[in-house]
């Protein structure tokens, strides 16, 4: 590896660095290389086998300490960019099912192909991060026409395989979205000091906390912090979060959650995450998922039957 390294235009930038940038065509021309000179197949399989969400630098600690699949998924596509420059990930929710593309944007090539299969077993790492190593989604969906290369990584017999897909994209039951990440390892208290550092992850970790029933509005953390309200938002506007978005995405998760619990009715669930009453809550869910919750838990039922 030095020596291919050594011969390539690689050898001019500082690649051992996790905060510096590549150029995509550097790197294409790498892999390519690698590919040839180790005669390997598929050099996805050998990413899948030997590197993990963690040896991604600080963007793959980021992702590690995530507490659930949601957080790391949305997360992901928002801080993408430090990992890939040219691709771009999003979450689709559709009822009681889910779809994460990955998309490259760049002209086809034999190195676009290599690092697009390599980014996709670092997306199906980090489900199987949270979700243990014998997940597997419910379909796949491929650029190429053939699906062999998943072989090592997948039980092939028990997935839907869609080849000839514009991209890559995984299909996978909502409601594991609010699955709890089991590499989490690492628990960030609130500020001793007001000094307000990451303040995201404390209110993230105080909604969290609370009692159900009692979820904290943006005065409460204002008393908790000892700080202003205006504070609370100047800080998070410059982590690029909303207090808003944070409160909708843990009632997003927790929704998810009660809904599994089928002897709990709507209007109990609405009162739960604060809601004023169950229409303001229905309206919220099937803007998050395209569907009324009603018909996520008697989607999710069925499915779970199968």
């Amino acid at each position: 590896m030095d020596r291919l390294t050594s011969e390539s235009t690689l050898k001019k930038f500082d690649y051992t660095n996790p905060d510096a940038y590549l150029p995509l065509g550097v790197v294409h021309d790498f892999l390519q290389s690698v590919k040839k000179e180790q005669d390997v197949n598929n050099l996805a399989t050998t990413f899948y086998s030997h590197f993990e969400i963690s040896e991604l630098g600080e963007y793959g600690d980021f992702l590690t300490e995530c507490p659930d699949l949601l957080t790391v998924l949305l997360d992901g596509i928002k801080y993408g960019y430090l990992f890939q420059t040219n691709s771009t990930m999003n979450l689709e929710i559709s009822g009681a099912t889910s779809r994460f593309t990955n998309i490259h944007h760049e002209a086809e090539s034999e190195g676009r192909r290599i690092a697009e299969r390599i980014e996709f077993v670092m997306i199906l790492n980090a489900f199987r991060m949270v979700l243990g190593e014998d997940w597997i989604p419910l379909k796949i969906e491929i650029p190429s026409s053939t699906s062999e290369w998943l072989g090592e990584m997948l039980p092939l017999e028990n997935i839907n395989i869609q080849s000839g897909s514009s991209f890559f994209a995984m299909v996978f039951n909502t409601n594991l979205l609010s699955h709890k990440n089991k590499f989490k390892t690492a628990i960030k208290l609130p500020p001793a000091d007001n000094s307000l550092d990451n303040i995201s992850d404390y209110i993230n970790l105080l909604i969290r906390s609370t009692q159900d029933g009692s979820v904290p509005s943006l005065n409460d953390f204002s008393t908790y912090f000892d700080v202003s309200e205006r504070t609370i938002i100047r800080k998070l506007q410059s982590e690029g979060i909303r207090f808003s978005s944070l409160l909708e995405r843990y009632k997003f998760n927790k929704s998810l959650e009660l809904l599994s619990y089928h002897q709990i009715s709507i209007n109990e669930i609405s009162q739960i995450l604060g809601y004023s009453n169950a229409p303001n809550f229905i309206r919220a869910f099937k803007k998050w998922t395209n569907c009324s919750p009603n018909a996520y838990r008697s989607d999710s039922i069925k499915k779970s039957s199968l």
